[in-house]
């Protein structure tokens, strides 16, 4: 999958973005863990909440991708974490759960 070859209409969000990305480099064999991508655009980092529109992204931006690979681990906390796994420290939290969650997978 080349990316520059992706079509991808104004209202996809950052987040779909990430995630074409992640399958990519899954495909290409470039990374043996899922990867998180970390997208900026003119210095700045991404939201991935927001649509390509909204972060000011036009046919032909250039965007700079960091990516890690990351590992997802389940508590009885009821909270998912997502790690990144080169430098140990917790990314992201996914809370809302209703109770202890028992394992968790990309």
């Amino acid at each position: 999958v080349n990316l520059a070859d992706l079509k991808l209409r104004s209202d996809t969000t950052v987040h779909q973005l990430g995630n074409a990305i992640s399958r990519a480099a899954l495909i290409a064999r470039k990374a043996a863990f899922p990867i998180t991508p970390r997208l900026t655009f003119a210095g700045k980092e991404l939201l991935h909440s927001r649509t390509l529109e909204d972060a000011g992204l036009v046919d032909g931006a250039r965007i700079e991708v960091d990516a890690y690979p990351a590992v997802v681990t389940a508590s009885s906390d009821k909270v998912a974490r997502v790690w990144n796994a080169e430098t140990g420290e917790c990314d992201k939290l996914l809370s809302g759960h209703g109770g202890a969650l028992l394992s968790a997978a990309f």
